[in-house]
């Protein structure tokens, strides 16, 4: 119904401070399910954008403001961002499959009419160059060893995918729609497809016999430094998801608005005013 709309947006701090609140949601509960949205209240449709009471849909202004915001910033084209995490892990994960499957296919070629003496080719000093530096424990023989930091390789892979994360966080903007009541701000609904992203990977390298060992022969002991990594990684986004929306309250409202919208206000439990409390006031 849309009364319920009603319901939602004043969940994300949208007020109506010229309006009596009581009879506003009355009007709109008694609005049949062929009425257009928004309703129409005559003191705030024609307000302009500029005025503190012009701060829902029933103002002509707040209601175009809001559509262009969503048109520039859709809420469904920020799933997108999970589709990048999703790529970057399945990336990995097939690049690993294939060294795995060169390997095999190394160990299984016929030593037989091979020179002992020959020099190594091209690929072979690649490889060996690769081992040499990815193989080393440059961080176990320095003053960060007790951070217990894992082999080059490993080093270099955590590395480059938080940087990866962090980049694909911040590095779009903007990062907050103009007001809250114009929608979730951006940052934290791409961080909260992000965070999600994160959970099949995590759950992939959650046991000892698992897809990623068979595909790759990585053992389950290397395989659970990057399990926490992903883990810690996914905690960085959940609170990054989270922020924003305390943030862009404050800036709507100030601490008031923030306490009304996430604490219930001052007294802890949800004040609702009845008719009859309305009409003595």
């Amino acid at each position: 119904m849309n009364w319920l709309k009603l319901s939602f947006l004043s969940k994300f701090g949208v007020r109506f401070p010229t309006v009596d609140h009581f009879q506003f949601t009355t009007s709109i509960m008694d609005m049949s399910m062929g009425d257009v949205w928004p309703p129409v209240v005559p003191s705030m449709t024609d307000l302009p954008i500029t005025d503190p009471s012009c701060a829902n849909e029933s103002c002509t202004a707040f209601y175009a403001a809001e559509n262009a915001s969503q048109a520039a910033i859709p809420f469904d084209s920020l799933g997108k961002y999970a589709h990048w995490m999703t790529w970057y892990y399945i990336a990995i994960l097939g690049i690993l499959t294939l060294i795995h499957q060169f390997q095999i296919w190394e160990d299984r070629r016929p030593m037989a009419g091979k020179a002992v003496n020959k020099k190594p080719t091209v690929s072979q000093r690649i490889i060996a160059a690769g081992r040499y530096i990815f193989y080393r424990d440059t961080a176990g023989t320095s003053i960060i060893k007790p951070l217990g930091l894992p082999l080059n390789g490993m080093l270099i892979f955590l590395l480059s995918t938080v940087l990866f994360t962090t980049t694909l966080t911040f590095a779009i903007r903007p990062y907050y729609r103009a007001h809250l009541g114009y929608g979730s701000p951006p940052l934290a609904i791409r961080t909260g497809f992000m965070a999600f992203a994160c959970v099949p990977i995590l759950i992939a390298l959650a046991g000892k016999a698992n897809l990623i060992t068979l595909l790759t022969d990585i053992s389950h002991e290397k395989l659970n430094v990057i399990h926490r990594w992903v883990a810690w990684i996914s905690f960085g986004l959940a609170w990054t998801h989270t922020i924003p929306f305390f943030w862009i309250s404050y800036t709507d409202g100030g601490t008031s608005n923030v306490a009304t919208q996430f604490f219930a206000g001052t007294t802890g439990r949800t004040e609702v005013r009845t008719p009859s409390s309305h009409n003595h006031i």
